[in-house]
């Protein structure tokens, strides 16, 4: 947007700096676009411990790679995905609303660019000490490797 041109409140306050505005002078179209924000979800794990692994609904989760919020606008995530049991890291997907400095929701003030940080259980090392032996679990049959025991 050039100079003689602005973009004014209801107040008379020029708030150009809020906007990508664009206008055309054949046309006399102005267009303004929202501001492209691209965002990334936490990425967490832990050892298995037969609870749920899901990030909190917060606006620490949320990481902005590229692109700046108005002064005073926070996002808040809705995280989708939880997990239980070990396995491969998964996507920590999630819904992202922006607010103002006054609660209201200006999500689409927003053009969104979601990436997706991951969540993973790891397996929980268990130690196993017998009278002769000793092993980590690995869901095996061990059998002791003295020949002097009598296993009937």
């Amino acid at each position: 947007m050039d100079k003689d041109n602005k973009v004014i409140d209801g107040n008379d306050n020029d708030i150009s700096h809020n906007y990508f505005v664009s206008f055309s002078k054949n046309t006399g179209i102005i267009t303004v676009n929202k501001r492209t924000i691209k965002i990334i979800s936490e990425s967490i794990s832990k050892v298995y411990d037969g609870k749920e692994l899901k990030s909190e609904n917060d606006t620490k989760t949320i990481s902005i790679l590229s692109g700046k919020l108005l002064e005073g606008d926070y996002l808040v995530p809705t995280y989708k995905t939880s997990i239980t049991n070990v396995s491969e890291p998964v996507k920590n997907e999630y819904y992202i609303t922006a607010f103002d400095k006054y609660g209201n929701d200006v999500t689409n003030h927003y053009d969104f660019k979601q990436e997706y940080g991951t969540l993973e259980i790891k397996k929980f090392k268990l130690n196993i000490t017998t009278e002769s032996e000793r092993f980590v679990y690995d869901g095996k049959e061990h059998f002791p490797s003295s020949d002097d025991n009598d296993y009937s």
